[in-house]
């Protein structure tokens, strides 16, 4: 990922993974879903208000969405799949059931928004 194109990917990282379209984060933002869509595509940037709209739309900071702790997050994220997989090679079937059950008890899965974590806002 690319420092010119990172603003992009994060918005659609975000998109998808709060299961929005992109014509509901426009009406959100109160433009045109090709306007939105030209932000995921990088072929336009968001002013400064859009941004912060943006920010609050998905429950981030603005570094996140300017790409400053985007990376922190995915080298967490990838450790923590590293980890999950190590744990799944010597589990039982069972206990693999037990696992994700436990998961979407502590993620609150059905009505779950906020997929990110805030360990460094302490």
């Amino acid at each position: 990922m690319t420092s010119s194109n990172i603003l992009g990917d994060i918005l659609k990282h975000l998109r998808k993974n709060t299961n929005y379209s992109q014509k509901d984060i426009a009406e959100k933002l109160g433009i045109a879903q090709t306007t939105y869509a030209s932000y995921e595509n990088n072929k336009r940037e968001p002013n400064i208000a859009t941004l912060i709209n943006l920010a609050d739309i998905y429950d981030v900071s603005l570094d996140f969405i300017a790409g400053r702790e985007f990376n922190i997050y995915m080298a967490k994220r990838h450790k923590a799949i590293e980890e999950v997989n190590k744990m799944r090679e010597n589990a039982s079937n069972e206990e693999i059931t037990k696992m994700l059950e436990l998961l979407y008890v502590l993620l609150d899965v059905n009505g779950y928004t906020n997929i990110w974590n805030k360990d460094n806002s302490n």
